[in-house]
């Protein structure tokens, strides 16, 4: 994995926190990490609980990085 190639997206929302991790190789985006947990601390589209979407986080964070 090249860090200048490197891609990531999050998407928090009220259902799910969604992390997507992907390189360019050979002119194409591969995946090669994925992990989504049910999201705490959003209601409604509102952020209502920072500190308890950055646990979400760091549990998503641990679940690519452990497959």
């Amino acid at each position: 994995m090249s860090d200048s190639n490197f891609i990531a997206s999050v998407d928090i929302g009220s259902s799910k926190i969604v992390a997507l991790l992907a390189e360019f190789k050979n002119n194409r985006v591969e995946v090669f990490g994925y992990a989504e947990y049910n999201s705490d601390g959003v209601r409604c589209g509102v952020v209502e609980n920072a500190k308890k979407i950055a646990k979400v986080i760091k549990k998503i964070k641990k679940k690519i990085f452990k497959d």
